[in-house]
């Protein structure tokens, strides 16, 4: 699990604890939340405790920007770079270039591990928390 930058709001809503609570319940070993709606309903409380809707809405910004930084933009650097290693060794000599070919092989099937394992360890939380935030602004606006 990546390290979260300095959180915003952290006396409102902790998102380490949060994202660890998210990673249990996606491996269905939360001993606090029975299922997902029951952990939505908890940040929704949470949601009801931003003070004004410019907060909610940097918040939301937040986790927008969390989320890319837990996106795939570092596999496909590093996809470029062993494409570029081949590209190179290629030039210097051909019987290199099928070392550079191995090379992009073995990092392509590194990229669909760590996928799986983003996957299992709740890289959708904050997919999920902006979808509730989304969710929330709208039932507000209902309301007004």
């Amino acid at each position: 699990m990546r390290k979260l930058n300095k959180q915003p709001y952290v006396n409102i809503i902790n998102l380490k604890e949060e994202q660890k609570e998210y990673v249990k319940l996606c491996n269905n070993k939360s001993k606090k939340f029975q299922d997902y709606i029951a952990w939505e309903l908890h940040v929704k409380k949470i949601l009801h405790k931003f003070s004004s809707s410019a907060d909610l809405y940097n918040f939301k910004k937040y986790c927008i920007i969390q989320d890319r930084v837990f996106s795939d933009a570092p596999n496909l650097f590093g996809t470029y770079v062993a494409l570029l290693i081949a590209l190179i060794l290629d030039r210097v000599s051909p019987e290199l270039s099928i070392m550079g070919l191995i090379l992009l092989f073995l990092y392509s099937t590194w990229c669909g591990i760590t996928q799986h394992r983003n996957v299992t360890k709740g890289s959708g939380f904050f997919k999920d928390i902006i979808e509730m935030i989304d969710n929330f602004e709208k039932e507000q606006t209902k309301d007004d």
